[in-house]
């Protein structure tokens, strides 16, 4: 059989890759809208001057997926757990079980964290990336901007919102 040690070299260069080709995902768009902004249609260049900001919108958009998971994941263990001790009645590790209050709340508190998630990276992706660009910041200056410049359209962007999400729940 293949030795542990190979099977974890092998899932961490998967991964590494993985990033790597979700962080030029980012520098190509990050190039695109360069290129929109400046009318010059390039791509190797504006790639390697975005790329750092790339890096930024990816480490942003990982937080929040962290952020996302974490109640998710708990929430699914104590479900599961729940689940499998009342039909089948075994327990998961030992543990007593989760009071059926405390699933509930972990799944709120889970789907409340998804949806401010969706929220983060949308306007990540779609509002902060193109305010990088215009005004050559990092994410946290193009947060700062985007924030300053919604707070006077807040109308605007719940219908834009709600546009987005009836467009991609009909699809």
């Amino acid at each position: 059989g293949f030795d542990d040690a190979l099977l974890v070299a092998a899932a961490v260069g998967a991964l590494v890759a993985a990033l790597a080709l979700v962080a030029c995902s980012f520098a190509f768009r990050l190039a695109f809208y360069d290129a929109l902004a400046t009318t010059e249609v390039a791509l190797w260049r504006p790639f390697r001057v975005r790329f750092r900001q790339a890096l930024g919108v990816l480490a942003v958009v990982m937080c929040i997926a962290v952020t996302v998971a974490i109640p998710t994941v708990a929430f699914a263990l104590a479900a599961v757990d729940t689940a499998v001790s009342d039909t089948a009645g075994i327990q998961i590790g030992g543990h007593s079980g989760v009071p059926g209050v405390a699933t509930a709340a972990l799944g709120i508190i889970a789907v409340g964290a998804a949806l401010v998630g969706i929220l983060g990276s949308r306007l990540t992706v779609e509002f902060v990336a193109p305010a990088m660009i215009a005004r050559d910041v990092g994410v946290l200056a193009g947060w700062r901007a985007v924030l300053a410049s919604l707070r006077g359209s807040l109308g605007y962007v719940a219908v834009y919102l709600g546009v987005h999400a009836a467009v991609a729940t009909a699809a």
